[in-house]
């Protein structure tokens, strides 16, 4: 299975317009776009019955209102600013075995894939990285 994002290459800086905060002119913080970056996928194994994806941040899940859980809508990466690290970000879609899963109300991200652990057939990840220090370098 593979995933697709077209808007930055796997493991290189994700581009300010897809950040929920960059780093302004003056100050220590703006908001930016927060595009949704558009994602694709290929190749899910037979037996597949439904896919979700997921962020490592907000628990966004892409195309799935039904997994939605906390939070339903994208935001991109907005790391505080005066954090000494380069943030990694990730962008995983899973295939799963199952077309709905039992989870009902408000659930985490991390409740979601307890939940679907089992029923994973494959999985794709697409990873970005992201600063809001101009003094850490954004690769």
């Amino acid at each position: 299975m593979q995933i697709k994002i077209d808007s930055w290459v796997n493991g290189a800086a994700i581009p300010e317009k897809f950040a929920f905060g960059k780093i302004p002119i003056e100050g220590r913080f703006a908001l930016s776009s927060n595009v949704n970056p558009g994602i694709a996928w290929s190749g899910a194994p037979e037996g597949t019955n439904g896919l979700t994806g997921i962020n490592s941040y907000t628990d966004w899940f892409a195309e799935d209102t039904e997994m939605a859980g906390n939070y339903g809508g994208y935001d991109g990466p907005c790391p505080p600013w005066n954090d000494s690290i380069l943030h990694h970000y990730y962008f995983t879609v899973y295939a799963l075995d199952v077309e709905k899963l039992d989870l009902d109300g408000a659930f985490t991200g991390s409740e979601a894939l307890a939940a679907f652990e089992s029923h994973v057939l494959a999985k794709a990840s697409h990873m970005g990285t992201y600063s809001m220090n101009p003094k850490v370098p954004s690769e």
